[in-house]
């Protein structure tokens, strides 16, 4: 467990250690440009999870999320710095859920627990503008490919209830999977613009998920030359199993998704 806390605070200080050299090291006269985007995700999980010896198939909707909100914690940054048709990006994401639950153990019989995740993401990938129509008269199309690799960290709790006493399981991993994806943008106007995007990664690699794949759509309203709104929609797909057995045994293999607001900052 120490070793997967220093290998978050150490990811986490290289994110801190990018986004704020960038800046220093370029300027407007060198042809850099940045946006900075905090947002709020407000995560769903659908999924079959287990932890040690213990399965569960966890469904805490939206709405769960909601008449929970005070258990819940969700913080996420994008950051974007590009030069000409080439870009940076780093997108990190902390998520603190919990709702009451019935689950199911590997041996029978249900048992009502508590569930409790702790998930964070940190993307960085290479990006490349590859099309971008003229736009006279029309709405204009961009398309930015791009490659990189996503950090995971998943820690999963169950707080069983049992007649006369309480206990609590929980394991934890992280891994990192490579991803390949897109972003497809059309700009309506100045101010108004439509997104969407989209990666699939890990490929069954070792010590990678079998699969993982994200969606994104949403809409920006650029009210000012600075700033703009943006709200949208975000599906976050992992099936990833470590190779550990008894009460070092993890897996999580479903669906994160939820509504998105945020706000990005020009510069």
């Amino acid at each position: 467990m120490g070793k997967k806390i220093r290998l978050n605070v150490l990811v986490l200080l290289l994110i801190f250690t990018f986004l704020t050299a960038m800046p220093a090291v370029a300027s407007e006269e060198s042809g850099w440009r940045f946006e900075f985007t905090p947002y709020v995700w407000l995560t769903g999980i659908d999924t079959d999870i287990t932890v040690g010896r213990l399965s569960a198939d966890v469904d805490v909707s939206f709405s769960d999320i909601w008449d929970n909100f005070d258990q819940v914690v969700a913080l996420s940054g994008r950051f974007e710095a590009w030069h000409g048709d080439w870009g940076l990006i780093a997108d990190g994401t902390y998520s603190k859920i919990s709702t009451d639950q019935t689950v199911q153990t590997k041996g029978g019989g249900d048992i009502t627990a508590k569930p409790d995740f702790k998930i964070s993401f940190v993307e960085m990938a290479v990006a490349y503008e590859a099309y971008r129509s003229r736009g006279e008269g029309h709405p204009q199309v961009v398309i930015q490919p791009y490659l990189g690799g996503r950090y995971n960290y998943f820690n999963q709790e169950l707080e069983l209830q049992f007649p006369s006493q309480g206990t609590t399981r929980g394991t934890s991993d992280s891994w990192i999977d490579p991803m390949v994806g897109g972003r497809l943008e059309v700009l309506l106007s100045h101010a108004w613009r439509l997104g969407v995007r989209g990666d699939i990664g890990g490929f069954g690699i070792s010590n990678c998920a079998d699969l993982s794949w994200q969606l994104a759509v949403g809409v920006d309203w650029r009210f000012v030359d600075w700033a703009s709104l943006k709200l949208g929609y975000q599906w976050y797909y992992t099936d990833y199993k470590n190779d550990s057995s008894g009460s070092d045994a993890f897996s999580f293999d479903g669906t994160l998704q939820g509504p998105w607001l945020g706000m990005t900052f020009y510069f």
